[in-house]
C-alpha cells in the first residue's frame, strides 16, 4: 500500500503500532481565569477513557493482538492553566505549543523527551497524552504524519514526536462526553482515519462498507461499534489488505 505523505500516520511518532504496552498521560486543564478540575469532576471522565482503552483491548483480541493501556492523570490537585484552549479542529494551528505548554504546566520539560521518561520508567512500546478541557468543543487528534516524520530524520530533530489529542469534556451541545469519542481520537493516534466525509458519494460508500465503525458513528455507548478491518489494519492491528481500501485514506 502507498499512502500520499500527508495521509500516512502508521508507525511513526510516539503511538506507532496498535499492540504491547501503551502509557497513556492524562491532563486535566482548564484555561487562566477558570474554574480547576477537582477529583469529583475527574472521576467521571477517567472513567470513560478506561472504557475507551478496554475497549480497544477487547477488540484487538479479535485481530489476535494483546493491548495493554497504562493510564496515569494529572490536574486535580496539582492545576494545570493554560493561555488559551482551542474549541475544535478549525483552531487546531498551534496545537503542538498547547501540548509543550501542558507538559510544561505539568511539570515536565516541555514532552518531547517524555516517550524516552515514559519508556525508561514502564518499558512501554508506546506513549500518547490526553489533554481533557473542563469546556465545551470539539475534540481531536494530533497525530504525527509520515512526511513529518521524514522532514524530522533530515534536519536531525527527534524523529518521534509526542502524539496528543485535545478532549473536551463537553460536546458543543452541552451533553458530556461519551467513551466512544475519546476511543475514535486515540485510534487517529495509531493511524485511524474518518470513514465520513462531506462529499455525498463518498460518504455513501463510506457507510456501505462501514456502516458501524467507529471511526464513522460516534454512539453514547459501545453498543453495535465496531473496529472495522480498515482501520485495524491502518492501526497495524491486521496486516490483511484490500486494494479498494486506498480510496478510502486519500
Amino acid at each position: 500500500m502507498s499512502l500520499s505523505p500527508d495521509k500516512d500516520f502508521r508507525d511513526v511518532g510516539t503511538a506507532r503500532k496498535m499492540s504491547g504496552k501503551t502509557y497513556v498521560l492524562v491532563l486535566f486543564v482548564s484555561e487562566n481565569g477558570q474554574n480547576g478540575w477537582t477529583k469529583a469532576d475527574t472521576r467521571p471522565v477517567m472513567d470513560k477513557i478506561h472504557k475507551a482503552t478496554n475497549w480497544i483491548s477487547k477488540k484487538s483480541k479479535l485481530y489476535g493482538v494483546k493491548n495493554e493501556f497504562k493510564v496515569y492523570s494529572l490536574g486535580s490537585k496539582e492545576q494545570i492553566k493554560l493561555k488559551r484552549i482551542p474549541q475544535g479542529p478549525s483552531q487546531r494551528n498551534g496545537t503542538s505549543d498547547i501540548l509543550r505548554e501542558a507538559m510544561i504546566a505539568a511539570g515536565y520539560d516541555d514532552g518531547f523527551d517524555f516517550f524516552a521518561y515514559a519508556k525508561e520508567k514502564t518499558s512501554c512500546d508506546n506513549c500518547l497524552v490526553l489533554i481533557i478541557s473542563n469546556t465545551k468543543g470539539k475534540s481531536f487528534a494530533t497525530p504525527e504524519s509520515r512526511e513529518t516524520y521524514t522532514k524530522n530524520v533530515r534536519t536531525g530533530c527527534a524523529p518521534h514526536q509526542l502524539e496528543s489529542c485535545l478532549i473536551f469534556s463537553k460536546y458543543n451541545d452541552g451533553r458530556n462526553i461519551a467513551a466512544p469519542t475519546i476511543a475514535h481520537e486515540i485510534l487517529h493516534l495509531f493511524g485511524a482515519t474518518d470513514l465520513y466525509d462531506n462529499n455525498a458519494s463518498r460518504d455513501k460508500q463510506m457507510g456501505q462498507h462501514f456502516p458501524n465503525s467507529i471511526m464513522r458513528r460516534i454512539n453514547y455507548t459501545f453498543d453495535k461499534l465496531e473496529l472495522d478491518p480498515l482501520t485495524a489494519y491502518l492501526t497495524g492491528l491486521s496486516n490483511t489488505y484490500k486494494d479498494w481500501y486506498k480510496k478510502f485514506v486519500e
